[in-house]
């Protein structure tokens, strides 16, 4: 068996652990075309669940279509418009509009979405990805700003923005200053219980044909701290060294495995890591109690209280930590323990 199919899903199956509420809120939001904006970090599941989405949405009226675009780390604004416009061209089967053929590019490009939804009688919904991108424009306040006057006047088509960083989704969409702040709801999920996950953990092992004990479940859930990416990989490696059943002994030999795959992405973050941002770290990963106590800032070095604020605010500009209600946590499970056993 190969990873793609031990991972297959096919469309409609349902969502994935901790997913089905926001799904349904999604679905819900765009057939009524409104605006939503979706940021998660990345290995949380976002395309998986807006695949999902998409074929919700088909059900439930035959004038709805679907356009998915992804933006670019090197795109600029004339870039993304031209590309966004061949592609949702070469998605409806219109033909391309003459500032396009033409090489001239300007910001009426974002209304061939409406142009052609209108014309053809349809309800247009757009899926458009990595939007934090859209953070390193030019201007990019004066350009989001564009963007929002056109879209936000469309009647035909409605938007769906995601991305996976929520520092720079705050700063384009939530606050007072936002160059988007309005535009749609702003959802944030993170990840859910252990007990979310183990069923679907199962659910992977049964259709290989194999069983999982529950404490191995349980452990892969743990070790990779329901990261869905990594909790998907480690239950194929485990998946890998099982005859029959799996064990919490095959999980452990498979969690090294991962580890030692991911070595050079580790040390690839840490090398671009400040000493103080390093010592951050090892705080979040060891039981410190306050993290702004004077005990904690002088064990770790983190300087003053002030410092710790601009330290949190870098790593999570990096998506490095991710910045819960009443937590603070590192996203990528396979750094937490390498930190907590090479630097504690």
């Amino acid at each position: 068996m190969e990873l793609q199919q031990f991972l297959s899903r096919p469309p409609g199956s349902g969502s994935l652990p901790g997913q089905n509420y926001l799904k349904n809120r999604l679905v819900s939001k765009l057939a009524a075309l409104r605006n939503v904006v979706i940021t998660a970090h990345r290995g949380w599941g976002k395309q998986m669940l807006l695949k999902e989405v998409g074929y919700n949405l088909l059900e439930l009226q035959n004038e709805i279509r679907l356009f998915y675009f992804d933006m670019n780390l090197w795109d600029t604004p004339s870039s993304f418009l031209a590309r966004y416009a061949r592609e949702l061209c070469r998605s409806t089967s219109t033909k391309l509009p003459g500032q396009l053929r033409s090489g001239t590019l300007d910001y009426k490009l974002l209304d061939l979405a409406e142009t052609i939804a209108s014309r053809k009688k349809i309800l247009l919904i757009i899926f458009i990805s990595n939007f934090q991108y859209a953070r390193q424009f030019e201007n990019y306040h004066q350009v989001l700003r564009k963007f929002m006057l056109c879209w936000r006047k469309h009647k035909s088509c409605t938007y769906c923005i995601s991305g996976h960083n929520h520092f720079i989704f705050k700063q384009l969409f939530e606050l007072p200053s936002s160059p988007l702040q309005g535009f749609g709801m702003l959802y944030c999920p993170f990840r859910g219980p252990s007990r979310n996950y183990i069923p679907h953990i199962r659910g992977l092992f049964l259709n290989g044909n194999k069983m999982i004990e529950t404490s191995a479940a349980r452990s892969i859930s743990v070790k990779t701290d329901n990261h869905l990416f990594y909790l998907q990989l480690l239950s194929w490696n485990s998946f890998l060294r099982t005859p029959q059943t799996c064990t919490v002994s095959m999980v452990e030999e498979a969690f090294e495995h991962l580890v030692y795959q991911y070595k050079l992405h580790i040390e690839n973050i840490l090398k671009n890591l400040t000493r103080k941002q390093l010592n951050y770290l090892r705080a979040l990963s060891t039981p410190v109690g306050k993290m702004c106590s004077r005990e904690s800032l002088e064990n770790f070095m983190l300087g003053s209280s002030s410092n710790v604020a601009r330290i949190k605010e870098s790593l999570e500009m990096k998506g490095i930590i991710e910045i819960q209600p009443n937590y603070i946590s590192i996203i990528d499970p396979i750094l937490s323990y390498w930190i907590n056993k090479h630097f504690s």
